[in-house]
């Protein structure tokens, strides 16, 4: 392929090997981000039964 292409074979190893690097490191960040978002969720969630419980408790409330 490289000589059909006229590209070196150390540049496209170079290539291949810097392209793999930047989709792992990627695909690492998209995983930090996914399971920042479940516990923002998580959260939000609690807090939510938590104010609910507190108008149930306060008098007057709903």
């Amino acid at each position: 392929m490289c000589r059909r292409e006229g590209i070196k074979p150390h540049s496209y190893h170079s290539w291949t090997k810097e392209f793999m690097e930047a989709v792992k490191e990627r695909l690492t960040r998209d995983s930090v981000r996914d399971a920042t978002q479940q516990e923002l969720q998580a959260l939000r969630r609690q807090d939510l039964e938590l104010k609910q419980s507190g108008r149930r408790s306060v008098p007057g409330g709903p």
